[in-house]
């Protein structure tokens, strides 16, 4: 049974609406935490890009061209990946994923996570976004944190 407790002279009793003010509360939170989620520039160090340079030539330039720009394969660089990647609620981990999960096309997930950790760094670079000096982690659940969004955060569908 609930007590009552006296405030200023008046008497409060828990109620119902209690749960409700908690996840109303919750609520009007949650556009300032994830504005600030979205602020938050995709994490890699200048050491992972230039790693992932090397991978990139040694096991990607065959069939993404050397500039990235796609021969065979598409292009991991220019409006063609902002459109594929750039868009809807896409994050990091997605594109982490995708990596490791299907490339290369000739031998799927055979490179350590560091390695596609760091060729995802330097897609990334290449993309335009700056070391910020935090390491990428191959991990996919973590970078799934960081909206994928182009350097200046404007999308895709709003350069259009």
């Amino acid at each position: 049974m609930a007590m009552a407790t006296s405030r200023g002279g008046r008497t409060h009793l828990p109620g119902p609406c209690a749960p409700l003010a908690a996840v109303l509360c919750a609520a009007l939170a949650l556009p300032g935490i994830l504005a600030a989620q979205e602020a938050s520039p995709p994490p890699f160090t200048e050491e992972q890009a230039e790693a992932g340079a090397g991978v990139y030539s040694a096991h990607c330039a065959q069939c993404h061209g050397p500039a990235l720009e796609g021969t065979v394969a598409p292009p991991l660089v220019g409006k063609a990946f902002r459109a594929n990647w750039y868009v809807g609620d896409r994050t990091l981990g997605d594109l982490f994923d995708q990596i490791a999960r299907y490339m290369p096309m000739t031998a799927p997930g055979s490179l350590t996570k560091e390695q596609y950790a760091a060729l995802t760094a330097f897609i990334l670079l290449r993309n335009g976004h700056e070391p910020n000096g935090d390491v990428l982690v191959g991990d996919r659940e973590a970078l799934g944190a960081y909206p994928l969004v182009p350097p200046g955060g404007e999308t895709e569908e709003e350069g259009r």
